[in-house]
This record gives structure tokens, C-alpha cells and sequence, in this order.
């Protein structure tokens, strides 16, 4: 689901995910991590009046979009349930 926000809404906030996803911020900080680990995420810090760190697609990571979009079209083939 991260990649997928990442690949629809461009590079997102910390809090951004929070607030899309009812998922703790010690889980949250663990999967952008595991992401980053394996280079599909990118974590930039926005230097400013109050630094706020973002999250972007590395070009590995830009890779996934047609995966996404080939199961949700998959997906929505199934018959309902």
C-alpha cells in the first residue's frame, strides 16, 4: 500500500501515511525502512524551518507501478464475493 500511495501521489510525509493508514508509527517505521533497505524507496530530508523528512520512489521502485496496475486489474476481474 505504500508503494502504491508513493506511485499515485508522488512523494509523501511521514504523517501522511499515518493519516491514510490505521497503522501504528513504530510499524509504519519499520516497513518504510524495510523499503528503503531494499532501495524502492528513497527517505529525503527537507531542510527548512521545521525539517520534515519525505518519502519518494527510487527508479527501481517506479517499476513496480505496472505490477500494481496488472493485479488490480486482475483484481478486478474476480467475481464479488
Amino acid at each position: 500500500m505504500i508503494l502504491r500511495n508513493l506511485t499515485l501521489d508522488g512523494a509523501r510525509r511521514f504523517q501522511d501515511f499515518l493519516n491514510v493508514f490505521d497503522i501504528s508509527s513504530t510499524t509504519l517505521s519499520k516497513k518504510l525502512k524495510s523499503l528503503e533497505d531494499n532501495n524502492l524507496i528513497d527517505r529525503i530530508i527537507v531542510d527548512g524551518r521545521l525539517p520534515s523528512t519525505k518519502y519518494q520512489l527510487t527508479e527501481l521502485g517506479m517499476h513496480v507501478d505496472p505490477m500494481l496496475k496488472a493485479i488490480n486489474f486482475f483484481d478486478s476481474k474476480l467475481p464479488a464475493k
